[in-house]
């Protein structure tokens, strides 16, 4: 049995008349009635009554209507989804970020995705840069939000906005009632140095910066990830910085200041495998290169939004 023989047994059934289920199906009225001959010897069963006057189903044959239609309508709800799916209109996206973004940029990009393409929905994860470089290796992501640049031939970016360096102080440090601060005013105070390992993006930042303006930190402990950071200085432990996008989580036991020293601002750019672009992802990239969506004075204070637009150089 094939899908033609279930075509032509409805249009058969619903016309109650061979000639004009020919016509509707374009196709020679002897062939028809041979096909739906063929199917009632497969089946056994006789699934019309002819007569010459008249074409009328049996009560096999009503019965078997009510399935044939149903088969052929999950087939054709199959087809639509693959479709959808293969165009971007539909799918899951599985994306990753660094906890920074999560607070403060994610959001404002999956709210206008998710206004555009209300049929992807977005698996999110918290993630640091080595651990979304390995997971779009093994494909565990579709794309992540990270810090760049990333120094791996496989994996393409998209710039989304560069951000400076803020100070975390506990709330009632000596150094919190000061408007702004220079980073060697942290220098006597216990450090909290965010991120662990030579992969870590951010923590090679903060050490090349105290390297350039010749600060010797006191590094108390290394810690992995910023929002244990974030704790640690609201517990008084240490001091730290951090990038501008962490100033958007707001705790009261933690005050943040702007630096005053000339810094290179850190780059975060969407990443994903070169060899693998699924449909969704393509819709979110041509999202992000929208200026539209990407407005100055929706991003937290301590973005520069004028590359936000920028095409993956």
């Amino acid at each position: 049995m094939e899908l033609r023989h279930l075509r032509y047994f409805i249009a058969v059934a619903e016309e109650l008349h061979f000639s004009r289920a020919a016509a509707r199906l374009h196709v020679a009225q002897p062939p028809l009635s041979t096909q739906i001959k063929q199917l009632e010897e497969e089946m056994g069963v006789a699934l019309f009554l002819r007569t010459k006057r008249r074409v009328e189903l049996t009560e096999a044959g009503s019965a078997f209507l009510i399935e044939a239609r149903r088969v052929l309508g999950i087939l054709d709800r199959g087809v639509a989804l693959a479709r959808e799916i293969g165009t971007g209109q539909r799918g899951t996206l599985r994306l990753g970020s660094v906890y920074s973004a999560i607070y403060a940029v994610v959001p404002q990009m999956l709210r206008a995705f998710a206004a555009q393409h209300p049929d992807i929905s977005v698996e999110l994860s918290e993630m640091t840069v080595q651990q979304q470089l390995d997971a779009l290796a093994s494909g565990a992501i579709d794309v992540g939000i990270l810090r760049s640049p990333i120094h791996d031939p496989s994996i393409e970016t998209h710039l989304l906005f560069r951000e400076g360096i803020v100070a975390l102080v506990p709330t009632g440090h000596a150094l919190a009632a000061r408007g702004a601060i220079h980073v060697a005013d942290l220098a006597p105070y216990p450090f909290l140095l965010s991120g662990i390992g030579l992969h870590s993006s951010f923590r090679q930042h903060v050490l090349s910066l105290f390297d350039r303006l010749g600060i010797m930190p006191n590094i108390a402990r290394e810690i992995g990830e910023i929002h244990s950071i974030i704790s640690l200085v609201g517990a008084g432990l240490g001091v730290a910085l951090a990038p501008a996008t962490v100033s958007h989580i707001r705790v009261s036991d933690v005050t943040y200041l702007p630096i005053l020293d000339d810094m290179p601002q850190i780059e975060v750019s969407l990443a994903w495998h070169r060899d693998v672009r699924p449909p969704a992802l393509s819709a979110l990239l041509a999202m992000v290169q929208d200026p539209g969506l990407w407005r100055r004075d929706t991003m937290p204070d301590g973005i520069d939004t004028s590359h936000i637009s920028e095409p993956a150089g």
